[in-house]
Parts: structure tokens; C-alpha cells; sequence
């Protein structure tokens, strides 16, 4: 009997943690309107503003939100995107395209890694190092080039901008 029920539990872990959090398409959207035209300023988007937005889409905790000051408010995308995959929010709709919570630590330490190894450190990518990260996907060549295509004439990518074009693509599992 024990047995079972340490089964069960198990299991019941397991499907929660699958399927808790993430980000939807929808969220990773509003992220992307909100940054984009300030991605390259420094600190032009104050925590108070992100902490807006996170109630907005529902986070009814915001204090782990760590706001990394002096750097460009693109590269503060990064934690705002793990910090929104890591919390349950009233946004949350299992219907909608989505990543879960693990899926967005493995892009960004993708894309963290061809950021460093590009030409510029600063939490954005150009469209080379796009390029290079799209290479590494498990993309067939279409969904690979239906994603670069989403980045034409972008000098500069935020990770949510790359996440948002991901699930444009993203194959249908």
C-alpha cells in the first residue's frame, strides 16, 4: 500500500513539474511590445514597471524578481523570462502555444552561450549569432529558415524576441 502511494505521488510530482508554469505565446508577446523599444537603453524601463507588468499577466508574488541595474533593459529580459517560467500566473492558459519552465532555461543557456562567444556581451544577439543558435535547434531546414526569417533586418534580439519566434515555428509534438 505504501508502495502505491509513493508511486502515485511520484507520478503526480512528475506531471506537475512537466506541466506547471512556463510561458505561453501570449505572455512572451506582451514581454516583447513592452522591451523591444527600449532593448537597447540602460535602465530605461525601471523595476516598478516590470513589476507592473508581471501583475498585469497575474504574479501575485513579484520579490524574487532580481533587476540587474546597469545593465540594457534587453538583457534584463533574460531573468524577466525565467522569472515569469518559474511562477504560476492568473495568465496562465494551457490551450495557448507554450514552453515549459525547463524548455526556457535550455534556450537561454543557448542563447547566452552564442552571445558570449559573438561579438558583443550585452544579452542581445545580432543576426549572425541568430543564425548560430538557430543552427544548434532541432529545427528541420524549413522550420529553421521560417525562424531566421523572423529576424531579417532585426540588428538586435532580445531573448523573449527569440523565445516569440521559436513558437511561431515550434513543431507540433
Amino acid at each position: 500500500m505504501h508502495f502505491k502511494t509513493a508511486v502515485i505521488l511520484c507520478a503526480l510530482y512528475f506531471v506537475t513539474i512537466t506541466h506547471s508554469v512556463g510561458v505561453n505565446q501570449d505572455q512572451v508577446k506582451m514581454i516583447v511590445e513592452f522591451v523591444k523599444p527600449h532593448e537597447n537603453a540602460i535602465d530605461q524601463i525601471p523595476p516598478e514597471k516590470f513589476e507592473e507588468k508581471f501583475r498585469e499577466m497575474g504574479v501575485k508574488d513579484v520579490t524574487g524578481f532580481t533587476y540587474e541595474t546597469g545593465t540594457k533593459d534587453g538583457q534584463k529580459v533574460q531573468n524577466v523570462m525565467v522569472f515569469l517560467a518559474k511562477n504560476n500566473k492568473t495568465s496562465d492558459d494551457w490551450k495557448i502555444l507554450r514552453l515549459s519552465t525547463y524548455e526556457v532555461t535550455i534556450f537561454l543557456s543557448l542563447f547566452r552561450h552564442h552571445d558570449k562567444i559573438g561579438d558583443d556581451n550585452d544579452g542581445l544577439v545580432n543576426s549572425k549569432e541568430v543564425q548560430n543558435i538557430i543552427k544548434d535547434l532541432s529545427l528541420n531546414e524549413n522550420e529553421k529558415n521560417r525562424l531566421a526569417g523572423k529576424f531579417k533586418g532585426d540588428v538586435t534580439i532580445n531573448f523573449a524576441e527569440f523565445i516569440l519566434g521559436y513558437l511561431d515555428v515550434k513543431p507540433e509534438v
